[in-house]
């Protein structure tokens, strides 16, 4: 009688053991999402920027300026003193990395003169595993009148 119910059970956990197979082989096709403990990264800042002038090339003077993940809604206010005095604004620097999907997030760096936003700009940001990498977004805009 213990025979039969043997036989019966073999199907079943052959059938389980195949299924289950497949899921331990790694998917070629999946990016890596992940970054290795033990990464010999260099000591270099990266700072993910926008440049900012008039259609005469002046720099462009924010009175502040943020950047907000659309993901978490964190937002992050740098150094006002930071672009002032070449127009050049961070969008995120490797301080946030931490903060940052390695295949990209989306950012929104948003800046104001007089009360009155004057740029509204969109960016997908990713990393390396060592340093903030550029996806999509510009780097250089001119604001102002024409």
């Amino acid at each position: 009688m213990i025979l039969p119910h043997k036989r019966s059970f073999l199907p079943l956990l052959t059938a389980v053991l195949l299924l289950a197979l497949p899921g331990c082989q790694s998917d070629p096709f999946v990016q890596e999402t992940t970054c290795p403990e033990e990464l010999m990264c260099t000591e270099v800042f990266v700072t993910v920027g926008i440049r900012l002038t008039t259609p005469q090339g002046d720099p462009v003077v924010l009175d502040s300026y943020e950047t907000k993940n659309l993901q978490t809604g964190q937002v992050y206010q740098f150094n006002e003193e930071y672009g002032s005095q070449q127009a050049y604004y961070p969008v995120l620097t490797d301080a946030q990395l931490r903060d940052v999907r390695k295949e990209g997030s989306s950012f929104e760096f948003t800046g104001l003169q007089g009360g009155a936003v004057v740029v509204r700009e969109r960016y997908l940001i990713g990393h390396d595993c060592c340093h903030l990498v550029l996806l999509e977004g510009k780097q250089e805009l001119q604001i102002g009148a024409r």
